[in-house]
Parts: structure tokens; sequence; C-alpha cells
């Protein structure tokens, strides 16, 4: 899907971003018989923001993509992330056949029962963040600069939280932001969405409220007037 360390960096960003923002993050909030509190609209704006940023980090799937291969499991163990997903290069769309990136018009990254990604801490019996997925890219242009159009979504788990997110007609290019498409994170209560357009500043709603998201960092900004 792309470089390890790039994806590494990525979903450290994204569960540093959850766990930071989570409504009522204190200690207590975690034992046994407390009542897990909502999420806020802000922290959930937040941790958006973050994905938002791991999602352009992850900008270079098609130029970090292992050409030559049919079908991928990549498996990567460094830090407190490890995992593993699936990347299925394929002529002829959903059901084509399978062959090598040089010709693919279809691509389906995901996890399933046996795979997902995790963020754990040392000290920790459970993992801080589990991430779940299931995207297809299609279609697929493998001629470089490879190009092509991300829709799918998954799922993101912290404790007795859940998150969960899809994208939207995402479109990947060598360009360093994505020019179009949207992604939208729902947590608790609150749906967010993100719209790209190129630029380094992407635009987040939410509520009524709107940010511009820094896609470098994942810091949210009240856009100018």
């Amino acid at each position: 899907m792309l470089k390890t360390t790039r994806i590494l960096g990525s979903l450290a960003l994204l569960a540093a971003g959850v766990l930071l923002v989570m409504a009522g993050c204190e200690s207590d909030s975690t034992a046994p018989k407390d009542e897990v509190p909502p999420i806020s609209q802000q922290a959930a704006a937040q941790q958006a923001g973050y994905f938002a940023s791991a999602v352009a980090q992850a900008y270079g799937i098609y130029q970090d993509a292992l050409h030559g291969k049919e079908v991928i499991v990549h498996e990567f163990t460094e830090g407190d992330a490890s995992g593993s997903f699936t990347m299925d290069f394929r002529t002829g769309g959903a059901g084509g056949t399978p062959s090598p990136s040089a010709s693919a018009d279809y691509i389906h990254i995901y996890t399933d029962t046996e795979q997902d990604v995790r963020i754990t801490q040392a000290g920790l019996t459970i993992p801080l963040v589990i991430a779940t997925f299931d995207i297809e890219v299609a279609p697929y242009d493998a001629t470089p600069p490879e190009s092509g159009t991300l829709n799918g979504g998954g799922r993101l788990v912290s404790g007795a939280y859940t998150s969960t997110f899809t994208v939207e007609d995402v479109f990947l290019n060598s360009s360093a932001y994505p020019p179009s498409g949207a992604l939208t994170y729902s947590a608790g209560d609150h749906d967010v969405t993100v719209e790209f357009d190129g630029s380094q500043f992407a635009t987040l709603t939410v509520g009524g409220m709107m940010y511009l998201v820094n896609l470098d960092t994942g810091e949210l900004m009240t856009p100018s007037k």
C-alpha cells in the first residue's frame, strides 16, 4: 500500500490524535464500572483532522506500490505498530484476473478477520488503536505516473470507543495532496466531512462549524473571514 515507514508514521499520528482528544480520556474514564463518556463535537473534529492528515501522508500509495506482484500480503512490525493487509492487483475489474501492477486496472486493499493494523504501548495488555479497512482503487492506471480513484472505508477501535470512516472518490496522482474527493469520519453522534482540493489545507465541516485542516500536521484552524 505504501512504504512501511510512512504507514507507521500515519498510524502513530492518528493514534496520538485519537487518544489525546477523546472526551473523558482521563485514567478513571476507562474503569470497568464507569460509563464511557460521549465524544464531543470538537474531539470528533480533531480526530477527523488527524485522520485526514494520515490519508494525505499515505498519498504515495501508487508510487510506493510493489511492482510486478499479483497479490501481496504486506506484514510489518516496527516500534509500537504491527499488522498486515492484502494488496490485490487485477485486470478486468474486481472480478478480473490477478495481474502484475504494470497492467492492472483495479486494486483491492484490505484487512480481514485475520488481519488488522495495531498501535500498542508498553505495559498495556490491549492495543491503543486497532484499524481495519476495505478500499478499492478503480479505475487505476498503472502507467507512470500512477493514478487512481479511491473508495472504501474502515473502522478504528480505541478502548471503548469505535469510529468509522469512508473515503469517496479521492483522486490520487503524483500531486503533493489529494486534488479532489472527500473523507467522512464518524465518531459518537458526530459526522465530520473533510473535502480535499489539492492544497495543503482541506476543508472540514461538522455540526455547522467549518475549519481548515493542515494536512501536514492534522491541526485544525478557523478559516479567515
